[in-house]
């Protein structure tokens, strides 16, 4: 019992990874997108 709950805490953790990593990238495409917007004008 005790090590499934310490492997759902792991799945969790790496989801969570996961996320954050997907939103940095999105971050970092709409700073991009942005800077090339304001090249534009």
């Amino acid at each position: 019992m005790f090590k499934r709950v310490i492997r759902f805490f792991d799945e969790v953790s790496s989801e969570g990874q996961r996320i954050e990593n997907n939103l940095r990238e999105v971050k970092e495409q709409y700073r991009n997108e942005n800077t090339s917007s304001y090249m534009q004008f």
